[in-house]
């Protein structure tokens, strides 16, 4: 279904309004004075009255079912009009362009701006899209988490029927990796992801979990 909004103000854009009334077309006509409604005043046509802006013609359009043809039949010297509609128009095709959620021309910008590959160049729509991204491609079998911690990790876990084995913080010692920590991380069975993971971590405490994932 295609609706039709019709700028008019001239002699042709009135022509053209009677044309689609002769052919029983639906159509949206504007005008900005209300003589010019008067003489568009037909059966298939429904007349909006008043000047409109780019936003508010944007508005307009959103509210139309399906595809929007919009004619500009304005005065040639109604420069200002014309560059509304035109520019109305560009927002609401824009608009309409879903991003692309392999966000390619943003990776390529970091990549040359990194200087990498590409392949090293990972965007998401927050550390929760990562998080689960990387459950469902490692789907491990066992994992161990700190608690309390993000609630997402369990979650995308979860989600991949991992089990999960909780290394419990505690306040006395300000929520931080306690030394036996490594205990519980080392203890996971042979062949297991060891995702050990702590928000707001130290960067000792990360340096040690990351050596000692070397070193399993």
């Amino acid at each position: 279904m295609c609706e039709i909004v019709l700028f008019a103000g001239t002699t042709e854009g009135r022509e053209l309004a009677q044309f689609l009334n002769r052919y029983q077309v639906a159509v949206h006509i504007c005008v900005a004075t209300e003589y010019g409604g008067e003489l568009v005043q037909m059966e298939h046509c429904k007349v909006h009255t008043g000047r409109l802006d780019a936003g508010q013609m944007r508005e307009m359009f959103k509210t139309l079912c399906g595809d929007v043809l919009v004619v500009d039949a304005t005065h040639p010297y109604a420069a200002e009009a014309s560059a509304n509609i035109r520019k109305a128009c560009e927002g609401v095709r824009r608009s309409d362009c879903y991003p692309d959620v392999q966000c390619r021309e943003l990776v390529g910008a970091i990549a040359r701006k990194e200087q990498v590959p590409v392949e090293y160049v990972v965007c998401s729509n927050g550390a929760a899209e990562l998080i689960f991204s990387l459950t469902r491609v490692l789907r491990p079998k066992k994992a161990l988490l700190v608690a309390p911690g993000f609630a997402e990790y369990a979650q995308a876990l979860a989600g991949q029927d991992c089990e999960i084995v909780y290394y419990p913080l505690r306040k006395e010692e300000g929520f931080s990796l306690g030394d036996d920590y490594l205990d519980y991380h080392l203890g996971l069975a042979e062949g297991y992801y060891r995702i050990a993971v702590r928000t707001h971590a130290e960067n000792e405490e990360l340096i040690r979990v990351l050596e000692s994932c070397g070193a399993a």
